[in-house]
């Protein structure tokens, strides 16, 4: 009753064991039936083995006991090999230079040939969505488009070789420039002249104008860059995005992440002032909350020698009246320790199913205690874990 001798291939190279590896094929057993498995598309009607397989008479031979003890072995073995493999820290690439400015601006440089003749550079601020204040929701966003749109700076690198652009994310924000090694020089008038430059230094004092910010944050820039971002937030407001909110604010009920997403609110971004978001910029954009990365066809001594020259005038330390404010948003989290991750602080609750309902276990840190083959799930109170 079945069509799938039509329907199928011909050739039997589909139907592997569990067991062996792929590229092994299987002779169909004699004397059993074979099921069509349900098929993924109308038009194709995949066979699957061993699972589909009815036997109706087949030999069954015992395995021999040596080949089980065999196989006992060296799944042990290879049990033992994955352990130690997975306690072992990754290699670290000789290419790589990494360093640290004595204003605590980190660095690391990459040098790579492919493509060959251009670069990039990034500048990550450890400061996204989830370091903002109750009032401040939205802020990191629109201080990042100020920051890099404004920047005078990045405006000198633009040409049709040179990409420029930068993004919040709930633990940072990243800029960067991708650019040509060497370019033609533009005049005033924005035309290319003769004379070949080095774009790598042009490229790390636009990413310096971000951190240093002079003067993007005039009213004018402010206001441009608000109507920008109720623009944006218009634009991605569509059924998916208000899912994906949707689920990360179950996914992330009992932290921050569930109330800072990047576009903010829209009713506070209408209101804040120009001192106000400077003041994030001011508290946030410090060479020691950042990291500069530069990667490409470029020399490791020139580039580091660059990043050197162009960052190290910047001094900008954290301001001590905001310390108290910080030290509550940020004790117990996951930033410390390490500034590339959120301030947030995982708590979950072990469900399991028993007679009569769920037994819950509260568990923090993100972790909890399974034993033996006891089945659960991570779920979490009404309202978040405390």
């Amino acid at each position: 009753a079945s069509d799938w001798r039509r329907r199928a291939p011909r050739h039997h190279a589909f139907l592997r064991p569990m067991h062996r590896g792929f590229g092994q094929p299987m002779r169909p057993l004699r004397g059993a039936r074979l099921r069509r498995h349900p098929s993924p598309s109308p038009s194709h009607g995949y066979l699957v083995a061993p699972c589909s397989i009815t036997m109706q008479s087949a030999t069954v031979v015992a395995p021999d006991t040596q080949v089980i003890r065999a196989t006992e072995d060296a799944n042990s073995a290879e049990g033992h090999l994955r352990e130690n493999w997975l306690k072992t820290p990754l290699p670290f690439n000789p290419k790589i230079r990494r360093g640290q400015l004595a204003n605590g601006l980190k660095y690391i440089v990459m040098p790579h040939g492919y493509p060959p003749g251009r670069f990039e550079a990034y500048l990550e601020v450890h400061a996204g969505s989830a370091d903002e204040l109750e009032s401040q929701q939205g802020m990191a966003h629109l201080c990042e488009h100020i920051a890099y749109m404004g920047s005078t700076k990045r405006e000198a690198i633009l040409r049709k070789t040179v990409n420029t652009n930068a993004y919040t994310d709930f633990h940072h924000t990243v800029f960067f420039a991708s650019c040509p090694v060497v370019d033609e020089e533009l005049n005033l008038y924005g035309l290319k002249g003769k004379q070949m430059v080095s774009m790598m230094p042009k490229a790390l004092e636009a990413l310096y104008d971000v951190l240093e910010g002079p003067t993007q944050f005039s009213d004018k820039r402010v206001n441009k860059e608000r109507n920008a971002v109720l623009s944006e937030a218009s634009m991605v407001n569509t059924v998916e995005y208000r899912h994906e909110c949707q689920t990360l604010s179950v996914l992330h009920r009992e932290n921050r992440l569930a109330q800072r997403f990047p576009i903010g609110q829209l009713d506070l971004i209408r209101k804040w002032t120009t001192p106000e978001v400077k003041e994030f910029h001011g508290t946030h954009y410090r060479p020691d909350n950042a990291c500069v990365y530069l990667v490409g066809d470029v020399n490791a001594d020139e580039a580091e020698a660059a990043i050197h020259h162009v960052f190290s005038r910047l001094e900008k330390p954290f301001r001590e009246d905001q310390r108290p404010v910080y030290k509550d948003l940020y004790t117990n989290t996951l930033k410390e320790q390490s500034l590339s991750f959120p301030p947030i602080h995982h708590q979950w609750q072990w469900a399991t199913l028993v007679e009569g309902g769920w037994n819950n276990t509260e568990a923090t840190g993100g972790t909890a205690a399974v034993s033996g083959t006891q089945g659960g799930l991570f779920a979490m109170k009404e309202g978040g874990v405390s």
